[in-house]
């Protein structure tokens, strides 16, 4: 059963590449603004003998790569156990003043979207509240 959010407006914030084998985009849990993309960095064009076709080849490279925006935020979860649970969104939206049932929201959207998933007592941890936030393209240790 997929759980029914009522803090989060993009819970599913993951968008892959065409075949499914990259991650594109990732959008701001709560609100949806973009805050990773995929960006080119340049485009070569490589030309070179081809013996079997006696002419030049001319392959196109696009080199890109995967790039946290200006808005870019992590958010540390504390649990009553003491352990901890990192998770991203935009500046404007993760702030220290979170409620307990949206934090909690968050760490249920990392575990629905999660490729290898979470066991039930990762989602059964009893949230204690913000330990950390950092804004900018470095993460939380």
């Amino acid at each position: 059963m997929k759980y029914e959010y009522k803090h989060l407006e993009y819970p599913n914030y993951i968008s892959y590449s065409p075949g499914g084998h990259s991650i594109a985009e990732m959008r701001c849990k709560s609100c949806g603004i973009p805050i990773a993309q995929v960006r080119d960095i340049e485009t070569r064009t490589i030309t070179e003998s081809h013996r079997a076709l006696d002419r030049p080849k001319t392959i196109r490279q696009e080199v890109r790569i995967f790039k946290r925006l200006e808005n870019y935020t992590e958010l540390k979860i504390e649990f009553e156990n003491g352990t901890f649970h990192v998770t991203n969104g935009c500046a404007g939206c993760l702030t220290e003043d979170l409620s307990v049932e949206k934090l909690r929201e968050l760490l249920i959207a990392d575990v629905e979207i999660s490729p290898e998933g979470f066991r039930q007592r990762d989602i059964d941890r009893v949230v204690k509240g913000v330990a950390q936030i950092k804004r900018g393209a470095g993460g939380i240790n």
